[in-house]
């Protein structure tokens, strides 16, 4: 009869005892267990798919920077606005770039808080943008703007503090028609040229250290430059990195711009140097800003030299300040290197 009576209390209880078990079981491992083990990772649970996440943690400062990198998976365009970032109780807005994103390109959001991390430290949080969605597809692809559908799309990240800065940059390659060797110069607005198709969309990852980096890419060269080896862009297989560059007609000339937001705690003048082959140039603008500002004066391509490079100083008013470094290779192999120093911690 006891034997019968504990049978019946298992069949009746033993489930509910299974599914509390497991409960406490998942409550111990993220309570106890040490957070530094757990993954590094974000995603979206709806919209763009989210390629990384970094926190950077300002110890002298005490502010926390989340900078995260996107990708536009979908199959038609998106325009962004802007990005919340919520971390525990604190929501604050960050900053894209580049906002209008096409098929398969990638964007760079940073995002300040006022609030101090602890190195180390494993910080979850959760992320969301209102974007306009672009129903009629790659028919108003030039059209840098989207007046469509508006959406919000939201995701997950998490990452350990550091005290390393990580600069993204959001990369786009695109090659040129046979009949042009040479791309028009852009004196105002950086982007994609007209005729010009879209062969590779990537990133590219540097680290600000002493208020200074550098972004430096070789198909070809073994030197250095800014005492930097030139490493492959934006992965170690690229249509970038071709080197076969037609030098006549018919020509396939590539050319590339790389976005990025700089996060500024207050204005400053930044010294910018670039080397080239065989031609760069740099842009800026603050977030709000729909104009940009042409780094080197003129409306032609700036000549550059690999024993002296071009130098320009900069102002930069923040908080957030985009940047865009364009690229163009015309005949052979290719370099670019671009070194921003001055930048305030």
């Amino acid at each position: 009869m006891k034997a019968q009576s504990a049978i019946e209390f298992l069949s009746t209880y033993g489930f509910l005892f299974l599914m509390l078990g497991i409960t406490l079981s998942i409550i111990a491992f993220f309570v106890f267990y040490p957070k530094s083990a757990l993954p590094q990772q974000c995603g979206a649970f709806s919209g763009p798919t989210c390629v990384l996440s970094s926190v950077y943690s300002n110890l002298t400062t005490h502010y926390t920077l989340v900078t995260i990198l996107m990708q536009n998976t979908q199959p038609v365009p998106i325009n962004m606005t802007n990005i919340t970032v919520s971390i525990k109780s604190t929501s604050t807005k960050g900053t894209c770039t580049p906002f209008y994103l096409v098929p398969g390109q990638y964007t760079t959001c940073v995002i300040y808080i006022p609030m101090i991390t602890n190195p180390g430290a494993l910080i979850q949080g959760f992320y969301s943008f209102p974007a306009k969605f672009c129903n009629s597809a790659l028919g108003n692809i030039n059209n840098n703007t989207c007046n469509f559908d508006n959406v919000t799309y939201s995701g997950y990240f998490s990452a350990t503090a550091t005290t390393s800065k990580i600069i993204l940059f959001s990369v786009q390659a695109v090659q040129g028609p046979t009949t042009q060797s040479w791309p028009t110069p852009q004196p105002s607005t950086p982007g994609v040229l007209s005729n010009w198709k879209i062969l590779q969309n990537g990133d590219w990852a540097t680290t600000e250290s002493k208020g200074q980096f550098v972004y430096t890419w070789g198909a070809g060269y073994s030197s250095t430059m800014f005492g930097y080896p030139n490493i492959p862009f934006p992965s170690s297989v690229s249509t970038l990195s071709n080197g076969h560059v037609a030098c006549s007609s018919p020509y396939n000339s590539t050319f590339s711009t790389a976005y990025t937001t700089l996060y500024l705690p207050s204005a400053t003048t930044v010294d910018i140097r670039e080397f080239a082959d065989d031609f760069i140039d740099v842009y800026y603008k603050t977030s709000t800003s729909v104009s940009w500002t042409k780094a080197f004066s003129g409306n032609q391509w700036p000549v550059t030299s690999y024993t002296t490079p071009n130098g320009v100083n900069a102002l930069l008013n923040g908080p957030y300040e985009n940047i865009a470094v364009l690229w163009a290779n015309v005949c052979g192999g290719g370099e670019q290197d671009i070194n921003m120093s001055q930048l305030p911690q």
